[in-house]
């Protein structure tokens, strides 16, 4: 996966929702670094740094990585100071609570918090949640406004790109049978899988669901039309909460845009959206079966037949936050 999550990575933003986005394969003394922000190091190197949440399905936590962002239009990361919160009690019923009912200044520990300004006015907060993000992810428009890109850190299933339809091309090339497509436009078995995913709030994502955009995507891909005469490149969009990488950068959220081949690698070959190379697009004498285009465990192209090749579901989505 990109990250190894540590049970002591700090938070580094907390959405209204309360989703805490923490910070993964942090280097140094993460809380008390030398630098304003508060760590010691900010590399965004290969695999060092990248902000993530977790939600959790039963026993099993699943780790999500936010590899992009459009936040240039975003306020959210922007916090009123210290005196703000306390006097203006009407703009949160939390901070409303947690200053008339927790916080206190007579304790040694509370003079300690307030004598060391422990407890100030977000600066350091508003810079760490706007700076960590900008700098290690990229901002790009095709993410919807106030959002960011979020990638599952490895694998959540696996299965075949589309075994649930094929479109029956007739004789005219001699031979009858199905065509199983290496696009996408909503009604492949990978398509289909990773909307259930959504609708059903699988792993754990009850807990962002209602932050997930609807996007529309771009795949570029070949297509083998019905009578098997023409392998033709074209375009095809559709709309979707949940989607795997496009693997060219003519189509949306193209991975290489994102990661490079060592970052974006997991423990299994992974499928991604489209096909363009010609070679071998089709094979046998019937019916004709497409390849696709996966991303194997070193991160490197692989070819594999649509309709038999099990491998990597790895779910993107949008996120407001």
């Amino acid at each position: 996966g990109l990250i190894t999550p540590k049970a002591d990575d700090p938070v580094i933003y907390t959405t209204e929702s309360g989703l805490d986005i923490k910070w993964g394969n942090a280097i140094g003394d993460a809380l008390g670094g030398g630098n304003e922000e508060g760590f010691s190091n900010l590399s965004s190197g290969n695999l060092k740094n990248l902000p993530y949440f977790t939600t959790k399905s039963g026993s099993t936590t699943y780790t999500w990585v936010i590899i992009g962002q459009n936040l240039s239009s975003y306020n959210d990361f922007s916090y009123q100071n210290l005196t703000y919160w306390q006097t203006n009690k009407s703009q949160s019923s939390t901070y409303f609570y947690f200053f008339d009912n927790i916080h206190e200044t007579t304790t040694p520990a509370g003079a300690a918090i307030k004598n060391n300004n422990i407890l100030n006015d977000y600066a350091a907060r508003k810079t760490v949640g706007t700076s960590l993000l900008s700098s290690v992810t990229k901002n790009t428009t095709e993410i919807p406004s106030g959002c960011v890109l979020v990638l599952a850190n490895d694998c959540v299933a696996t299965g075949a790109y589309n075994i649930t339809h094929g479109t029956y091309y007739g004789t005219g090339s001699g031979v009858s049978g199905y065509r199983y497509s290496s696009t996408y436009y909503g009604d492949e078995t990978i398509a289909i899988v990773m909307e259930d995913y959504y609708q059903n709030k699988n792993f754990g994502l009850d807990k962002v669901y209602s932050n997930i955009q609807t996007i529309n995507i771009s795949t570029y891909s070949y297509y083998l039309n019905e009578n098997n005469t023409a392998n033709a490149l074209k375009t095809f969009s559709t709309t979707v909460h949940l989607f795997p990488f496009g693997m060219n950068s003519s189509s949306s959220f193209y991975w290489a845009n994102y990661l490079t081949a060592n970052q974006v690698k997991c423990s299994t070959s992974q499928w991604v959206r489209g096909r363009v190379d010609t070679t071998d697009a089709y094979t046998g004498t019937g019916p004709y079966y497409l390849q696709n285009s996966t991303l194997n465990a070193s991160g490197n192209y692989e070819n594999a037949y649509v309709n038999s090749t099990t491998v990597g579901y790895r779910p993107a989505f949008c996120l407001k936050i």
